[in-house]
């Protein structure tokens, strides 16, 4: 392909990416949201800017006698801490339209970086995706963070993939420094791009002999480091202020609790239930204390003592337990249901097959991320949360991974057929 072919290609699978664009910051302009969004959590986020404003610690809303954390409200303290340091460098308090904003970026990153990822002659199979899959689904269009969870999904799965590719070291350090943000946004999906990314490095290596994407990957964890130093510093600063009313509080969203009322999501043998209030009265009997914040240092030391006590005298129960969602998980939230996962299970898997044996390191991981990808929403969706609010991301994923799969397939079956 001629360069100013490859750029052409470029640039019309960036077009096709300017309607969702488009779309989502014409509801900002206008500020007629239509999607579901969680109101108490809109409000603290905004009232970190109000806080800013009275001097008070980033990422926290002002109380009474001081200043909280709003522990349950902000757990990732990424959209929070952009509110706070937005105030602190223009002045003015922060609105809903301040939060659409950074959504929009999000989004807008989102896609470029995903572009790029994807090697230059499959481009064109991001276009469909584009044009009909939204990252945003309209039942969550709004200015809360749930409206990204997709778009987040599919930066993770941008990550793994050039980094995997490992086109040119020298982008890396800066990727760790996105990958940082987007990690304090929510946490959870640039540790998936992480567990995918690495696995792969080392399946990479031992398939093909490449050391190149260990390389990668080390300059994209040293960018985030150099990001997560200070940040932690700053953290524990704002927690130890004096004018914070929350003395035990979790620097972090609360990891196994969240395990806890993940069992409670469907039946299963110890009645547990998903409600958190329920599971920190559930707690405190059980440990014969008083009731705690489950997003409270003590809460989640009552949740990890209880549920790797569960691991370890009941493995074989929460094993069949999460054995038993995985078919609801594929089913129900995959793109186009059961036909979806189907598809991109099997065309995933042939071509990874495929690539592998004709030496395709460029397409194997292409498919690998993705696919990576998707089978760490899988768990998620098994073992944490089987709602639509964070489970919707599978069917962005999957549909990258036919986007992937499909080109990767042609290409290695025409490979084969020119052969002698």
């Amino acid at each position: 392909m001629t360069r100013w072919r490859g750029w052409l290609l470029t640039l019309v699978t960036l077009f096709s990416a300017a309607p969702q664009c488009f779309d989502y910051a014409r509801h900002i302009v206008r500020s007629d949201f239509q999607g579901s969004t969680y109101g108490p959590r809109v409000d603290a986020t905004l009232q970190a800017s109000t806080a800013t404003l009275q001097g008070g610690p980033f990422a926290t809303v002002p109380a009474k006698g001081g200043f909280s954390v709003a522990a349950g409200l902000i757990n990732d303290l990424g959209i929070a801490s952009i509110v706070s340091g937005w105030t602190r460098i223009t002045g003015d308090q922060a609105t809903s339209t301040t939060l659409g904003w950074i959504n929009f970026w999000v989004l807008l990153t989102t896609c470029v970086l995903l572009v790029f990822a994807f090697p230059l002659k499959l481009r064109a199979f991001l276009i469909p995706v584009f044009l009909f899959v939204p990252m945003i689904v309209p039942t969550y269009d709004s200015v809360d963070s749930v409206a990204i969870h997709g778009v987040m999904a599919a930066f993770a799965v941008a990550v793994a993939m050039i980094t995997l590719r490992a086109p040119h070291l020298a982008i890396f350090m800066l990727l760790g420094v996105a990958t940082f943000v987007i990690h304090k946004i929510r946490l959870v999906y640039p540790v998936y791009a992480a567990m995918v990314l690495f696995a792969g490095a080392f399946i990479v290596w031992l398939a093909f002999r490449a050391t190149r994407p260990m390389k990668a990957a080390a300059l994209l964890l040293l960018g985030f480091a150099i990001c997560e130093v200070p940040w932690r510093i700053a953290v524990s600063q704002r927690l130890s202020d004096p004018r914070i009313i929350e003395r035990d509080a979790l620097p972090e969203h609360a990891t196994y609790e969240a395990l806890i009322s993940g069992i409670g999501w469907t039946a299963n043998p110890w009645g547990l239930k998903p409600e958190d209030p329920w599971v920190a009265q559930f707690l405190a009997d059980t440990f014969r204390g008083p009731v705690v914040h489950i997003a409270s240092v003590e809460g989640e030391r009552r949740a990890r003592a209880f549920y790797l006590g569960l691991v370890r005298r009941q493995p074989g129960a929460l094993a069949r337990l999460y054995v038993g969602r995985i078919p609801m998980a594929l089913s129900e939230y995959s793109l186009l249901g059961t036909l979806g996962a189907v598809a991109w299970v099997g065309l995933g898997t042939l071509a990874l097959v495929l690539s592998l044996r004709r030496r395709d390191l460029e397409g194997f991981v292409t498919v690998l991320a993705p696919v990576g990808l998707a089978a760490t929403l899988i768990l998620q969706i098994i073992v944490i949360d089987n709602r639509y609010i964070y489970s919707y991301p599978l069917g962005v994923v999957s549909a990258l991974v036919l986007a992937a799969a499909v080109p990767v397939i042609l290409r290695n079956i025409r490979k084969e057929s020119l052969q002698p």
